[in-house]
């Protein structure tokens, strides 16, 4: 069977958090690829992606070949594992999955679809000779694959609420979870909503916090990349201050991006949409905004359907591809009972994207899963509606 169908399976079981051993032993059998070069591990419930494409993009731009693994995808799973700024190419990629599934056949090892990705990852990094790798954890930290790798530096972007159910119910639980990505012998880097008791006490050689006030999401994440590439600087002393002022302007796919008329943003939990809810109103105080909506089933509806309503004058809301999102009757109703009078419950996401063309004023926005934001992106890319 093609590696990549091997994967799609894995890819429609539940995710969940369990022991490191089958990737220990994948590890040991690959000869420790994560240990033949320099990581930064950068964690948190929001911003990581970012944070870890900028501080790519910033040693790129001052000479050093960097391996970036992040997650999710939007439309290639190779944009997953890049050699800044290039993906990998899905042959190499299949050819090492298909390794790798080779050996857990033999094995009897079982292993999911982010752990088998995150093996891939670490191994290609070492076949192309990386100076760096910038690894995004996936899911909390402590259990999560990416944190077998040995970290030059730790960075926890931000604590918010979101998978409550693998990581804990309080923010204190949360954030134990993602602490566990420090090291004694590697400085810790935090966010500034990183403030819980369990970050501030890490094992970790020191802690240090990013300060300030920030006019949007994506300057906060700057000032976090700037201080890590500061922090890792004597390690690399080819990195320049213009290649940290280029490379931090940098943002990956679909954060506050404009195609068209259109703003694509894949925020998707609380703190997110409401930290984009604020940075449009920075730019466009007072407009309304119609919001192409779709929201994952593990996420609490009640308070994202209230804060939603609250903030947006118009939602449309496609039935997707993906079976993860919750139904639009779902979400209708949600967003009825916080008191919405214009909750649309649409067929498909072509006819949500057509529904926004109604709108002649104010904000035109799709946000809420990175399976509504890709479907919309494609079909919005292939045939330029407006």
């Amino acid at each position: 069977m093609d590696p990549f169908d091997r994967l799609e399976r894995l890819a429609s079981q539940p995710r969940k958090i369990r022991p490191l051993a089958a990737m220990e032993r994948a590890l040991e059998w690959l000869s420790h690829p994560e240990l033949s070069y320099p990581t930064i591990l950068v964690g948190g419930t929001n911003g990581k992606g970012s944070v870890a494409t900028k501080i790519a993009a910033a040693l790129s731009h001052s000479g050093y070949r960097v391996g970036l693994y992040t997650s999710p995808h939007l439309l290639q799973i190779t944009e997953r594992i890049v050699i800044y700024p290039a993906p990998l190419s899905r042959e190499e990629l299949g050819q090492q999955l298909q390794e790798l599934f080779d050996f857990a056949d033999g094995a009897e090892l079982e292993l999911s679809f982010f752990e088998l990705l995150t093996l891939a990852g670490f191994q290609l990094f070492a076949k192309h000779a990386v100076d760096l790798a910038v690894v995004e954890v996936g899911l909390g930290g402590r259990l999560d694959a990416t944190n077998l790798a040995r970290p030059l530096l730790a960075v926890v972007t931000s604590i918010g609420w979101d998978h409550q159910d693998l990581l804990g119910p309080t923010l204190e639980a949360i954030a134990a979870e993602k602490a566990a990505i420090s090291r004694r012998y590697a400085p810790l880097l935090l966010g500034p909503t990183a403030t819980q008791k369990p970050l501030l006490q890490a094992s970790a050689a020191w802690v240090e916090q990013v300060i300030g006030e920030f006019s949007t999401f994506d300057e906060e994440n700057s000032a976090i990349a700037k201080r890590a590439l500061e922090l890792i600087c004597p390690h690399f002393t080819k990195l320049s201050t213009e290649a940290v002022e280029k490379g931090t302007l940098v943002r990956p796919f679909c954060r506050y991006e404009r195609r068209g008329k259109i703003l694509f943003d894949v925020a998707h939990n609380l703190e997110g949409l409401m930290r984009l809810f604020e940075w449009i109103e920075r730019e466009h105080p007072g407009q309304p905004i119609a919001l192409l909506w779709a929201v994952s089933r593990d996420k609490e509806l009640e308070p994202l359907a209230e804060l939603v309503a609250r903030r947006t004058e118009r939602q449309l809301l496609p039935k997707a591809a993906s079976p993860r999102l919750r139904s639009p009757e779902e979400l209708a109703d949600a967003l009825a009972a916080a008191g919405s009078e214009k909750a649309i419950s649409l067929s498909s996401v072509e006819e949500g994207l057509i529904g926004l063309q109604e709108n002649e004023k104010g904000v035109l926005l799709v946000a809420g899963s990175f399976y509504l934001v890709a479907e919309a992106l494609c079909y919005h890319e292939e045939n330029r509606l407006f």
